[in-house]
Formats: structure tokens, sequence, C-alpha cells
């Protein structure tokens, strides 16, 4: 095996080998899988850790290539009213402006008290960069026009590659790091935003960024907006989990998960609910 990196905190290490390698150390078989049109490779049972390991190692994170799905979604066509930093739906529907919050969170108090966010980082886990020239994105731009269009004052993210560079890995992708990067500077829009993009092979870029930011320290506040499902990403990986946001909080990291979304109820059939809903 290769060892590409060792963590600060010595808790995990990031390493790479051959098919063969991998299946004779762990005693498992690696297999093409198609799924809903999505090509993938995994291995075919759960990972054995070598004897003489056993006792240092917990287990293997992740041995397939299929990335988890972001949950963002681009919706219908909306229009922005920049004199009032309202924002209008379809069907009359009103959607939350960075002006919203700050009244139903009620932060304008602390706004006019000077405190803004200023002085302070806040980290993001994406797996995907925000300009690619050769699918016509430039996220920069887009967090530029978000700003100006909800009277924000100017403030452009610091975007680390962590490794190679992912480039606009999926537009979902990208979508759910702008919504991220944006949505942290609209409530503080004195911090400095750092996103941390990290590619996604057979080990999550979700994962490995998070572990980055944690590792280097990179912020007090460090945001991951990718959820998952914990029954489904059994226990070497829902162990990793709970030892990095260990990790953070011992170094004084406030780590936040999109627990927002469903609470939860992360694991439920999101289908199921919203008929539920609608009946």
């Amino acid at each position: 095996m290769t060892v590409h990196e060792i963590s600060q905190s010595r808790n995990f290490i990031v390493f790479s080998g051959t098919v063969g390698q991998v299946e004779q150390a762990f005693s498992t078989e690696m297999h093409n899988y198609s799924f809903k049109n999505n090509k993938f490779i995994a291995n075919n049972a759960n990972v054995q850790v070598p004897s003489a390991l056993s006792q240092v190692v917990r287990g293997v994170v992740r041995l397939h290539s299929d990335p988890r799905v972001p949950n963002a979604r681009v919706g219908q066509k909306i229009t922005i009213n920049k004199k009032t930093g309202t924002i209008e739906g379809p069907f009359g529907f009103h959607i939350m402006a960075p002006s919203d919050f700050s009244s139903i969170y009620n932060v304008k108090p602390l706004y006019a008290a000077g405190i803004d966010g200023t002085g302070e980082s806040i980290a993001i886990v994406t797996r995907s960069s925000l300009v690619d020239p050769n699918y016509g994105v430039d996220g920069i731009q887009d967090i530029r026009d978000f700003r100006s269009v909800m009277n924000l004052p100017a403030n452009d993210p610091e975007m680390i590659i962590n490794g190679d560079d992912p480039q606009v890995s999926s537009f979902n992708d990208t979508i759910e790091a702008l919504l991220d990067i944006t949505w942290a500077g609209a409530v503080a829009p004195g911090a400095h935003i750092v996103a941390v993009a990290s590619q996604s092979n057979f080990a999550d870029g979700v994962d490995i960024s998070a572990a980055y930011i944690v590792d280097h320290n990179l912020a007090p506040i460090m945001s991951t907006s990718f959820g998952s499902c914990e029954q489904t990403m059994g226990s070497v990986q829902t162990a990793f989990y709970n030892s990095l946001w260990q990790q953070a909080a011992a170094q004084g990291i406030t780590s936040f998960v999109s627990a927002g979304d469903n609470g939860g109820a992360g694991c439920d059939n999101q289908a199921a609910a919203s008929m539920l809903r609608k009946a």
C-alpha cells in the first residue's frame, strides 16, 4: 500500500493500493456494479482487518466509488427585489432571504452592535471546485452577484483545493457548495469563509475535506451540509465521524451538520413523508 497522509491527530491515515492488494489485505472482493445508470466499484463483503493490525485499526471508512448524493436541488425561477432585499418564488411564495433570517432569529441587534462575523473564520466542506471553464461555471462570480443583490458587503471566499482538483464533480455538488458558502456569508457577512474541496475516488471527498479541516485546525467553525443516513454508513464510517467530531471539539471547533433539513428523519423515506404531508 502507499500511504499518502498521516493525520496530525494520529487518528487516521490516507492510503491507496491496487485492487489485488486491497482484496488480499482486507479479505474481500472488489466488483463492478450498476444502479440506476450509475456505475461504480465496491467491495462485495465487509472488510476484515488483518489480525496484526486489529489492535490499532478500527477499519476502512470506504472502499466503494459511489459518492453520496447532495441534497441540494435547483428550484424554479424567482424574482429578487434588490431594493427591499426580498425574494419571491412561483405561485406567490415568499422565499427566505438574508434579511428574513436576521429578523426571524433576532440577529439584527448583533449587527447593530457591530457583530457581523468580522475576525472569525468558517470552514465549508465541499467536494467540488467553484470555477470550471469546461462547464462554464464561475461560482466566485455567482457569490459576488448574490452578495451584491442581497445588499451584503463584498467578501470573496478562500478556496483550498486539497490534492487533485475535483473541478465541477457534478452540477449538484457545485450548487451545494455555493449554497453553503453564500448562506454562511449571508448570516456572518464579515466572516472569512474558507471552502475545502477534495476529489472523490474511493474515499468520498466529503470525508476527506472534513478530515482536512479538523486536521489543519482551519477554522473555529465548520459546516458539513452533505447529509447521510447513519444506518447505511456502517459502524466504521460512523466511528470515523464520531472520532473526527470529538477531535474537532477537543480543538475548540464547533461543527455543524445539515440536521436542519430533516433532523433525526434523515433515514426516512422522503417521498413517503411528502405524500403524508399532502394528505
